[in-house]
């Protein structure tokens, strides 16, 4: 009967580390995908932006380091790794949850964040060469045209020129201006400001 409840215990306890391994896995997976989704909007964003998927990505191979040893310690019945293990468990339990308590009091940050730094750049568009790409892209990805709109750009094009970027189809030798047809009008689209902090708290 202790046998038997014993050998329950070892796979309990080995399915129990494989769902962490899984976790620490999705984890890094997360970490990642922020990383590279908002690298081109590096400019945009603060550094403290980047800490919480850097920090996803080490709690989540950290957590699966631990799982994995977790359950090499509960096939081969070693008492004394199974306790080690439980200690450290306990404690990425606790910076999981630090991590994620912190990512839902930052989630409102994020809005004020990216607007400052927005009006922060912009009139360095024309002289810093990586503040362009930044805003090229993002133009053109959310195809928009300034903050609030194309008219945000006129203390650095004094005429009706704009970034290439605001038009959506534009020829190589070609200006983009507020004449063009193609031109985006709107500003940045602030419900993206969701898709961000969502982003944020789901870490």
């Amino acid at each position: 009967m202790v046998s038997g409840g014993m050998v329950c215990v070892k796979y309990l306890l080995f399915l129990f580390n494989l769902i962490f391994a899984i976790t620490g896995i999705v984890f890094i997976a997360v970490g990642a995908v922020i990383l590279a989704m908002y690298n081109d909007y590096s400019n945009f964003m603060d550094n403290w932006f980047f800490a919480a998927p850097v920090l996803m990505i080490a709690i989540g191979i950290t957590v699966f380091l631990v799982s994995f040893f977790g359950c090499c310690g509960a096939v081969k019945e070693h008492h004394c790794m199974i306790i080690t293990f439980s200690v450290m468990l306990l404690v990425l339990f606790a910076l999981e949850l630090g991590a994620g308590i912190c990512g839902y009091m930052m989630r409102n940050e994020v809005g004020k964040m990216l607007h400052a730094r927005l009006n922060n750049t912009m009139p360095l568009y024309k002289s810093d060469s990586k503040i362009q790409k930044s805003w090229d892209v993002m133009q053109h990805d959310f195809k928009c045209c300034g903050i609030g709109g194309s008219g945000d750009w006129a203390n650095l094009y004094p005429n009706t020129e704009l970034p290439n970027s605001c038009c959506h189809e534009v020829a190589f030798n070609q200006k983009c201006d507020s004449n063009s047809i193609t031109v985006s009008t709107e500003g940045f689209n602030w419900s993206y400001i969701c898709l961000l902090s969502s982003t944020i708290d789901s870490s």
